[in-house]
């Protein structure tokens, strides 16, 4: 069997000095990618040369493209042009240790009945949720949490458990897109949510949860990478919080909104959220927090996904 080969798409927003600390850490992996494909909804300017260039001296093909600002559609996009067999997305402000994708391909090798559909590895500086208390929080209200050597798997509020501290390969139902892989025939079955456009958040989570309904999704504790957290073109905490809140809603509705088990579930969640959130308005005196919640609430009903009902899938009115 020969080995597979790899493509790496990675959208952008105005994100220089990140993107080019990103290339070079794929330009200088142990098992290099046949491809890097950039898909940039700002303007690099000169900095798309300097990538080209270090992918040429690296021997990757280089392809630079240009699309409207949504994480959706340029993932999409980008995975259009793939070559390799195994398409990886990454976010602008990743580095990825040397091993990484030697790693991650080896696990593919090594699946000769061809059942396992996503790899992904591991964040080096993820850590526990907090405190005891608000950990204790998170798993009474169903809300997303990260726990020391576990499988990352869906809440039946559609919020995830996210792990740290792995100590052995698992399989998984989620697999953020943050560092994240998938065959590229597998790929094409699902893509990212082809009905949602602009900023998306839970969109990575969504199709892993999908995918992992037909296919084996894998966390390998080998691979592992680096996420900065740019600063540079994030949205106000408000705004993240609304969006977090509206679009985790939609994708509830998608996935998981057909018993009612789920939905006592997602409402106690969201009364977590606001439980948390006006203890720490009041701790540092900015409800930024709780007003992206009501905002996220208000739009979900706009778009009438806050209650049950049937599902229409669509492009969402924030």
């Amino acid at each position: 069997m020969s080995a597979n080969t790899a493509s790496v798409v990675i959208c952008t927003l105005n994100r220089p000095d990140d993107i080019q600390r990103c290339v070079s850490s794929l330009a200088r992996q142990n098992r290099t990618p046949l491809q890097i494909i950039i898909v940039d909804a700002g303007d690099l300017g000169s900095i798309e040369v300097k990538l080209h260039s270090a992918c040429d001296a690296a021997n990757i093909e280089f392809l630079y493209l240009k699309d409207a600002p949504s994480t959706t559609r340029q993932r999409n996009k980008g995975s259009e042009a793939v070559k390799g067999d195994v398409v990886f997305f990454l976010d602008d402000d990743v580095e990825l240790d040397p091993g990484y994708i030697e790693t991650i391909l080896g696990i593919y090798d090594g699946d000769r009945r061809n059942i396992i559909g996503g790899v992904t590895g591991v964040q080096e500086d993820q850590v526990p949720s907090t405190s005891g208390f608000w950990r204790l929080f998170c798993r009474v209200f169903f809300l997303a949490d990260t726990r020391v050597d576990v499988s990352p798997r869906m809440k039946p509020s559609n919020f995830p458990v996210h792990t740290t501290g792995l100590t052995q390969i698992r399989k998984c139902e989620l697999m953020p897109s943050t560092a994240v892989s998938y065959r590229i025939n597998v790929f094409r079955k699902y893509f990212f949510d082809r009905d949602l456009t602009g900023y998306v958040m839970a969109e990575d989570l969504d199709l892993a949860y999908r995918v992992s309904r037909d296919y084996q999704l894998m966390v390998v504790p080998g691979a592992t990478y680096r996420h900065s957290k740019s600063p540079v073109s994030r949205n106000s905490v408000r705004e993240s919080e609304m969006r977090r809140v509206l679009f985790t809603q939609y994708f509830f509705r998608k996935n998981l909104g057909g018993s009612a088990r789920n939905w006592f579930a997602r409402y106690w969640a969201l009364c977590g959220m606001l439980i948390r959130y006006s203890y720490l308005a009041i701790r540092s005196g900015n409800a930024d927090r709780v007003k992206g919640l009501v905002d996220g609430m208000r739009a979900a009903a706009r778009n009438g996904i806050l209650w049950p009902g049937r599902f229409v899938p669509g492009p969402l009115v924030h």
